[in-house]
């Protein structure tokens, strides 16, 4: 599906429609990945490796959107370099989370006296490829999936994936694990949330512990968001 570019009246509703997702008052910025930039600060400009002209681009909208959001709490804007995981490297006193795709770039921040983890995935509105779902999807996901109409397990299988991402993102700034996709069970309660449940242990995470969310949509992407309370 071809994205058009967001004009900034545009990405203004954005983030307005990304806030209206949320039952959190978090701070959320959208940048516009394709519009030229200035250069990265210095403290990022040092990390950063040899890339192509698209990826830097990508690169600092993610920089400009993680740093809005982080104004949005009524903190000062900093350079937020690349940790050797290559992870924002934010200040300690700020959880967020960051997703782009070629056309957007979505950005959520809290400070971490409220929030403990974070996590933000979009993707394009196009099916899964069929040939992922044993990967992406776990047994129980699978029979989900199976018992819906089959012109709407691709999307749905598509929607598992933006889940778990999310969730993947917000337990990594506790547990500092990379996980698989069948460390999570997902399920969609409602039109709007969506629950990830551990299927083992992992740093402070216990086999059966969730991480609870939002899914939605916005400018042709699918979008999903969670949290964990501090």
């Amino acid at each position: 599906m071809a994205l058009q570019a967001p004009v900034p009246n545009m990405l203004y509703d954005l983030e307005k429609d990304v806030t209206a997702l949320l039952p959190w008052d978090l701070s959320v910025a959208v940048t516009d990945p394709t519009h030229p930039r200035s250069a990265a600060y210095p403290e990022e400009a040092a990390c950063l490796p040899p890339m192509r002209a698209i990826r830097r681009r990508e690169f600092l909208a993610g920089r400009d959107a993680l740093r809005q959001a982080i104004v949005g709490l009524r903190l000062p804007p900093c350079a937020i370099p690349m940790r050797d995981d290559r992870a924002p490297e934010l200040p300690d006193h700020v959880r967020a989370s960051l997703s782009h795709s070629g056309a957007l770039c979505v950005a959520i921040a809290d400070l971490a006296s409220n929030t403990s983890g974070l996590g933000v995935d979009i993707e394009p509105i196009e099916g899964l490829d069929p040939a992922l779902w044993d990967t992406v999807c776990t047994r129980a996901e699978r029979a989900w999936l199976a018992s819906l109409p089959d012109a709407a397990r691709p999307l749905a299988a598509k929607r598992i994936f933006c889940a778990k991402e999310a969730a993947y993102k917000c337990q990594y700034a506790l547990s500092g694990a990379l996980l698989d996709f069948d460390a999570f069970d997902i399920i969609f309660p409602d039109h709007t949330g969506f629950r990830a449940t551990f299927r083992q242990s992992v740093g402070p995470f216990s086999a059966g512990d969730r991480i609870t969310g939002r899914h939605g949509q916005i400018r042709g992407h699918l979008i999903c968001v969670a949290r964990i309370p501090a």
